[in-house]
C-alpha cells in the first residue's frame, strides 16, 4: 500500500484498498478514475457496452455475504453464486482451511502429478496422430 492509500497489483495496476467492514465510499475523483481504467481494460461478457459505457458501471468495493457494497449501497449478488462466489464473500473459515491446506502440501506430489499430466498429454498427442492418419475426409 502505497501513500495514498492504494495497493499496487501485478503489472503495477491500481486497485483500491477497502476496509471489508466499513463498506467505504469512494471520492467522486477515485470513481471516475476507476470507471476510466474499466472503459480502457475490462470487457463485461454479459452486458451492453454501447448502453453501458455513456452512463459508467458499478463500481463494487466490498462484498460480505450474499450482499456486494458500492456507490449504490448495498446490492443483492444474485448472479455470483453461478459460477465462483456461491458460498458468498468474506467466508475466512475457507481461506484459512485452503491456507492450512496449502501450507501441508508435499511437493513431492505436486511434480509427480505435474509429470504424470505431462506423460499422458504426450500419449494422447500420439495417440490422435496416429488416429488422424487413419481418417480420410471426402469432400
Amino acid at each position: 500500500m502505497d501513500a495514498s492509500g492504494e495497493t499496487h497489483g501485478a503489472g503495477g495496476a491500481c486497485v483500491s484498498a477497502v476496509d471489508f467492514s466499513t463498506h467505504e465510499k469512494l471520492s467522486p475523483t477515485r470513481l471516475e478514475a476507476l470507471r476510466k481504467m474499466d472503459r480502457a481494460h475490462h470487457l463485461h461478457p454479459f452486458t451492453d457496452h454501447a448502453a453501458m459505457h455513456p452512463t459508467g458501471t458499478h463500481v463494487i468495493t466490498s462484498g460480505e455475504g450474499v450482499y456486494l457494497y458500492g456507490e449504490e449501497g448495498k446490492l443483492l449478488d444474485g448472479l455470483a453464486g453461478l459460477w465462483c462466489v456461491n458460498v458468498g464473500y468474506g467466508r475466512t473459515e475457507i481461506g484459512y482451511f485452503v491456507w492450512n491446506e496449502w501450507n501441508n502440501l508435499s511437493l513431492t506430489n505436486v511434480i509427480f502429478a505435474i509429470m504424470i499430466i505431462g506423460f499422458v498429454g504426450m500419449l494422447l498427442d500420439l495417440f490422435f496422430a496416429r488416429l488422424q492418419m487413419w481418417v480420410t475426409y471426402v469432400e
